[in-house]
């Protein structure tokens, strides 16, 4: 009888190592598995990476294409406004100069009030071409003198005197700022 409990305790000790083996070895096989996913990815998950990392790309070539167009249209603003200051200064001048040799045409018709009157009214734009151009200035700003004088002079009838010193120094500085 001792022989039959000891073959009975060995059959279930036998059932027993075999279970606990067939246990070991699933889950030794599951972990071999969660490892090969870990060392070789997904293809679906590489190609999901690669489309992601690919839009990237393509987003950071558009962002960084419109931050250069930005730089280059605020460069070209600023390009545009100085050219457009620059406009403006010459316009001033050339709009100094018309209206001194409107106000000599009106002298040359005897009408000495309105061609002072036409005289005055470009004093202000040579005066501040002469500040917009330093290198004129002594010249332009120095001609409020002789614009007094003639100003005075075609008020009180006196027509002799013509705005000829006047115009030329006008004509020099826009000959000298066209070229």
């Amino acid at each position: 009888m001792f022989s039959k409990i000891f073959q009975v305790a060995t059959f279930v000790l036998v059932v027993w190592l075999l279970m606990q083996f067939n246990q070991q070895s699933n889950q030794l096989s599951l972990q071999t598995s969660l490892l090969q996913q870990q060392v070789t990815p997904d293809p679906e998950a590489n190609v999901l990476q690669k489309d992601s990392v690919e839009k990237l790309t393509t987003l950071d070539g558009k962002v960084d294409s419109l931050v250069e167009h930005q730089t280059k249209q605020v460069n070209s603003e600023k390009k545009l406004q100085a050219l457009q200051a620059a406009q403006n200064k010459i316009g001033a001048l050339r709009k100094a100069y018309t209206l001194v040799l409107e106000a000599e045409i009106q002298r040359q018709a005897q009408n000495g009030k309105g061609a002072a009157e036409t005289l005055k009214s470009s004093k202000e734009l040579i005066w501040k071409s002469g500040s917009n151009y330093p290198e004129h200035k002594k010249a332009l700003q120095g001609l409020m003198q002789d614009v007094d004088i003639t100003i005075g002079a075609w008020t009180a009838g006196k027509l002799k005197k013509d705005a000829k010193p006047i115009y030329s120094v006008l004509k020099q500085t826009l000959n000298k700022q066209d070229k």
